[in-house]
């Protein structure tokens, strides 16, 4: 997706309904090579959060437990040797 300064392309980032699920999103990153994101989820911040981690158009690849209060996320690139 490429887009000008200050345009809005869309107010909705996800586009298959899972944002229904998410509860308290303490953080958001995204993969500056692919542009899927990922979104983590303290939930109620007693239990276990999540890790959602969604294509570039919005839709849900997977799901992980996560720990407690996730909000960090960090991508890593292979270089070729």
């Amino acid at each position: 997706l490429r887009v000008t300064p200050r345009q809005i392309v869309s107010r909705q980032l996800i586009k298959d309904g899972t944002e229904a699920s998410i509860q308290n999103p303490p953080g958001i990153a995204v993969n500056p090579q692919t542009h899927e994101f990922c979104i983590a989820d303290a939930g109620s911040g007693n239990a276990p959060g999540n890790l959602y981690y969604y294509s570039a158009e919005g839709r849900l690849k997977w799901r992980n437990n996560a720990g407690r209060i996730p909000s960090r996320i960090a991508f890593t690139t292979i270089h070729p040797i």
